[in-house]
Order: C-alpha cells, then sequence, then structure tokens
C-alpha cells in the first residue's frame, strides 16, 4: 500500500485507510474491465491479415521479387505495430486476455495453419493458404464483434 510519503515513524495506515485504499483498487479494476478494444482495431486488422496468403501466391519467386515481397512484409509489420500502439494509446490501457482468447483462437488457428499448409504442400491445393488467411482475417473480425458485443452488455 502506498503511504504518501510517511516516514517508518509515523503511524501506520489505520483499517479505515486501509479498506479505502482496497475499494479504490476495485473500483479502478472494474473500471478498467469496462474498457471495450475499439471495432475499428479488429476490422483494419482482420483487412490488413486476409490478403496476406492471397498477396504471397503472385510474389515473382525471382530474387528482386522475393526482396520486394520482403520488404512488402516488413512495412506490414511497422503497419501492424503502429496499429496495435494506436489502440492502446487510444484506450488508455492495455486491455487483459480471458483464457479463451489467449488459448483457445490461437491454437484453432494455428492448427487451421497447419493444415492448410498441409493441404498446400502435400496435397498441392494450391488455393489452401490463401484461403487461410482470408478465414484468420474473418476470425479476426469476429473476435472483435464478440468482444464488443459482450462489452457492451
Amino acid at each position: 500500500m502506498e503511504t504518501d510519503g510517511q516516514s517508518p515513524d509515523d503511524t501506520p495506515p489505520t483499517p479505515k485507510d486501509a479498506a479505502a485504499a482496497l475499494t479504490s483498487i476495485e473500483e479502478t479494476r472494474s473500471a478498467v474491465a469496462r474498457v471495450r478494444t475499439p471495432l475499428w482495431y479488429f476490422v483494419t486488422l482482420g483487412a490488413m491479415t486476409a490478403p496476406i496468403g492471397p498477396l504471397s501466391t503472385v510474389a515473382p519467386s525471382s530474387l528482386p521479387g522475393a526482396l520486394a515481397f520482403l520488404g512488402v512484409m516488413v512495412a506490414w509489420l511497422l503497419a501492424l505495430g503502429w496499429l496495435m500502439s494506436r489502440v492502446v494509446y487510444r484506450m488508455g490501457v492495455q486491455g487483459r486476455m480471458t483464457w479463451k482468447q489467449l488459448v483457445l483462437v490461437p491454437t484453432a488457428c494455428g492448427l487451421a495453419g497447419i493444415a492448410a499448409a498441409v493441404l498446400k504442400n502435400q496435397f498441392e491445393v494450391e488455393w489452401a493458404m490463401s484461403a487461410f488467411t482470408v478465414v484468420l482475417g474473418l476470425v479476426i473480425v469476429g473476435v472483435g464483434l464478440v468482444h464488443n458485443h459482450r462489452k457492451s452488455q
């Protein structure tokens, strides 16, 4: 507990002071829990993610083409970092993710990515990775819609 500059010789906080501090902490925690990530963030992130697969299929296989695509990907990563910093700045906090958001959604997306890679590499289904990134972009938007709906209740 913060002592507001009290020295060790001063009187310790009273039970009333401690209770007030705990109440203040709970009010702050409750206010932060109600912070809603803006839907534009999820829509923008989904729109940024969806075209990655289709764009990778049209990237030239020559060294200059591969380097150009690498440059595009670096620019994409910089844009992603900027987008994430903007939403944290606008919200004033970095929201806490639930267990489902931290484990289940990325795991399901990872398994879908592995399945897409197997389809493409083992069974020569050329559109698999493109479809995966489009679906991933839609999942990101879907997570945003669910998140915003739950926070609005």
